[in-house]
């Protein structure tokens, strides 16, 4: 949101509009891991925006699939591409359960 309470603010705030709005953005987000992942939580609302990161959790008693397809559009065209996915075990991965927990009770509790 952009608002002026401020006249010493106008300048600052239309630089932040003016690079918000050249800053590509991709809209109509969707990631397709395939089949086999149960309450997939995704931070990415429909829209990413250049340098965003996405968070995705998840639960699966299958196998991490290889690939994800990452769908929208982008300068009002389709936009798919697909990336492979890789599994590094560390002590950041020890806390995706714990993380897809949180965020399922997060989600419950409203």
């Amino acid at each position: 949101m952009f608002t002026v309470d401020d006249a010493e603010q106008t300048t600052e705030r239309s630089l932040r509009l003016a690079a918000a709005v050249k800053t590509p953005t991709v809209t109509e987000f969707e990631m397709d891991l395939g089949a086999g992942l149960d309450e997939v939580f995704v931070s990415a609302n429909g829209k990413v925006t250049r340098g965003d990161e996405v968070i995705l959790l998840a639960r699966s008693h299958h196998e991490i699939p290889s690939t994800v397809t990452v769908r929208g559009r982008l300068a009002g065209k389709k936009f798919e591409r697909s990336y492979p996915v890789t599994f590094e075990p560390s002590v950041a991965t020890s806390l995706v359960p714990r993380l897809w927990a949180a965020e399922s009770m997060r989600r419950i509790l409203g």
